[in-house]
């Protein structure tokens, strides 16, 4: 292959990272022997007509890229790879859902993620205004009626209340018009608590602690006097509660703010208690124990006969 050629499919591979189409080959003065010599290179069929001009793997981002060009412009993203792509969910899906009209018929090919729903409820009518996402309301409900883990929907109605507060009546109207649908409870009660729920952290602090040992309740995101919010408190004992998640704790300037922020609370009188995701989900029970013993005053009750409390 002649240096111009190279420059040629240079260029082609910077539109979309690396994902072209056979057409663009074409027009780009190739013909077919170029499929043959880039195979040999390592090139990857995507669907058909789409291919990919790198030797690793695509990436989910390569296959979200390569989504328009499979189903034009009358398709779109749905479920968990159209929250991942919003950033409401933190690790993208093994599968990306492709929603597209009753009367089209796309047939992925074997090894790609893609898995292709027919719109017979008129989800493509409410596509956003780019054109290959469905709407945040339909997305969210259709990941919902696909987990039946109460965490991974806690987390992706709290991050989508989070990212998309505007959005939340429009998710509501799309929750309304479902007659079968999966975490109902869970779904009304996220969507609509204040003040909202910061991270899934929160949510299972009062489900796996507060509520299962009839703990008086907390003052969630309380402003202390020095000006610091904090996840919460019990002000009357003068005791605050943080929440650590381990990827955002362990920034070292994370780190520095949380001490200033308990050595600010400590001049208040105040006493801080912390605690990590473990503390909260596979030993709530201990942790209980632990806000129980730094005060002896709160009302709070065992949750079973063999709990800590």
């Amino acid at each position: 292959m002649d240096t111009n050629a190279l420059a040629i499919l240079t260029t082609l591979a910077s539109r979309r990272q690396g994902v072209v189409t056979f057409d663009e080959l074409i027009a780009a003065g190739f013909d077919a022997s170029i499929l043959r010599a880039g195979k040999r290179r390592g090139w990857q069929r995507m669907h058909r007509g789409v291919w990919y001009l790198h030797a690793d793997p695509p990436t989910f981002t390569h296959w979200v890229l390569a989504t328009p060009l499979i189903c034009g412009r009358d398709g779109a993203i749905g479920g968990a790879a159209n929250l991942f792509v919003r950033g409401v969910l933190p690790s993208p899906p093994a599968q990306i859902d492709l929603w597209i009209p009753p009367t089209r018929t796309i047939r992925p090919l074997a090894h790609t993620p893609y898995v292709v729903h027919r719109d017979k409820r008129g989800r493509l009518n409410r596509k956003d205004h780019n054109g290959m996402l469905l709407s945040l309301g339909d997305a969210l409900l259709d990941y919902l009626n696909t987990v039946t883990d109460e965490t991974k929907a806690a987390t992706a109605i709290i991050g989508t209340r989070a990212k998309f507060p505007h959005q939340v009546e429009h998710c509501q109207a799309d929750f309304i018009e479902r007659d079968r649908q999966r975490h109902r409870h869970l779904f009304t009660t996220l969507m609509a608590c204040e003040p909202a729920f910061d991270s899934v952290l929160e949510y299972l602090w009062l489900v796996n602690v507060e509520q299962a040992h009839n703990m008086a309740p907390s003052q969630r995101q309380w402003i202390c006097p020095d000006g610091y919010r904090r996840d919460g408190a019990w002000p009357h004992y003068q005791t605050i509660y943080e929440l650590d998640g381990d990827a955002f704790h362990l920034n070292p300037r994370v780190l520095k703010r949380d001490r200033d922020k308990d050595y600010a609370a400590r001049r208040r009188g105040f006493v801080t208690l912390r605690f990590g995701w473990a503390d909260i989900v596979e030993r709530p029970c201990q942790t209980a124990r632990d806000v129980a013993t730094a005060i002896p005053q709160l009302p709070i009750e065992p949750c079973s006969p063999t709990c800590w409390v």
